[in-house]
């Protein structure tokens, strides 16, 4: 693993820097206000139970900032757990992805994979949408992944090809 992976920051007068409108983390008099609810905990959003194998079920509708701190708790996991993975993204519910987010899950992905050395070995997405399977494809043409990157309808499937890679790993 080569490295930390960045955290998302904050400027000094508390804008997130996801947020290029500024708007986000302001209550409506323009004072910094908290950009995640009290309540929202990243690690309900993945499960690495199975690891090597990873899974992430992103929420729907998911705010910038939540697929932010979703990714750098996640991340921060995998570089903890250390040594190869693969990992499945759960997207059935997902309708879609503003190309904001498109844009910010480029940039992370193209961060992690910095940082961990490119410990990542499989991906497995899933989803039934052909919208969904466009937005991949965008993503595809800017973040070309070096490992084994296959589409699913459920979640046995994906799990077996991700144990169908990790089966090669050392113990």
């Amino acid at each position: 693993m080569s490295g930390p992976i960045p955290q998302t920051k904050y400027s000094d007068t508390g804008e997130s820097l996801t947020d290029p409108s500024g708007s986000q983390g302001r209550d409506e008099s323009g004072q910094p206000d908290s950009p995640l609810p009290s309540n929202f905990n990243p690690a309900d959003y993945f499960d690495v139970s199975e690891w090597p194998v990873a899974v992430i079920n992103p929420p729907e509708p998911m705010s910038d900032d939540e697929l932010i701190t979703i990714l750098d708790a996640f991340h921060k996991v995998v570089m903890e757990k250390g040594g190869p993975y693969t990992c499945i993204n759960d997207l059935r519910r997902s309708s879609g992805m503003p190309s904001r987010q498109r844009k910010l899950l480029t940039k992370k992905l193209k961060e992690a994979e910095a940082a961990t050395g490119g410990a990542c070995k499989g991906v497995a997405l899933i989803f039934k949408s052909e919208l969904l399977r466009g937005v991949l494809m965008a993503i595809m043409w800017v973040f070309k992944p070096k490992c084994p990157t296959s589409v699913f309808n459920d979640l046995e499937e994906a799990k077996t090809f991700c144990r169908g890679i990790t089966s090669d790993f050392p113990n």
